[in-house]
């Protein structure tokens, strides 16, 4: 994935040094502690950087949200910027379940969530020319989620070729 190497580029140098990190000690063991959320694509690739590596009793810790913990922080999110009125999605856009299919994009990433609100709210006032219409529609929806279906579909198709031709799946050389 291009954009994880360019980001791995940045993000190693800020790694290799101990400010954006704090060296714990539990018990008389080091613990290895971000002050910042690294997302888990770096994560192998941050075990190797050599000051981490020599730390034979250094550990690290994966936070992980589950899908109960990310609807409660959609809820809260969305009730305090509305002032209490709103605390789903689905109550102020075209389609229904907006709030599960925000979830199924976001995985289980608080940060992936809210980049896909702030898709979704700015393709809305992007679009929407009657300022007193908070109402989400199907299509600016739909344009804000374009690149996450995109990825899904990619994906698909990925899993697809890797599990080969069989009875129900077969390749075709030509479109003809």
């Amino acid at each position: 994935d291009p954009d994880t190497e360019v980001a791995w580029i940045v993000l190693r140098p800020l790694l290799e040094t101990l400010s954006l990190l704090e060296i714990a000690d539990d018990n008389n063991k080091n613990i290895v502690v971000f002050k910042f959320f690294l997302d888990q694509r770096f994560s192998e690739q941050a075990l190797l950087i050599p000051w981490i590596q020599q730390r034979q009793t250094a550990k690290v810790f994966y936070l992980e949200w589950s899908e109960a913990k990310l609807r409660q922080l959609l809820e809260t999110r969305l009730s305090q910027s509305s002032n209490g009125r709103y605390t789903r999605l689905d109550a102020f856009s075209e389609v229904e379940g907006l709030d599960d299919q925000v979830l199924k994009y976001a995985g289980d990433k608080p940060r992936e969530m809210i980049s896909i609100c702030n898709r979704i709210f700015s393709q809305h006032c992007n679009s929407n020319l009657d300022l007193d219409d908070p109402f989400i529609r199907k299509e600016q929806i739909f344009e804000a989620l374009a690149p996450y279906r995109k990825q899904e579909q990619e994906s698909e198709n990925e899993r697809l070729i890797a599990q080969g031709e069989g009875p129900k799946l077969e390749f075709k050389s030509t479109m003809r």
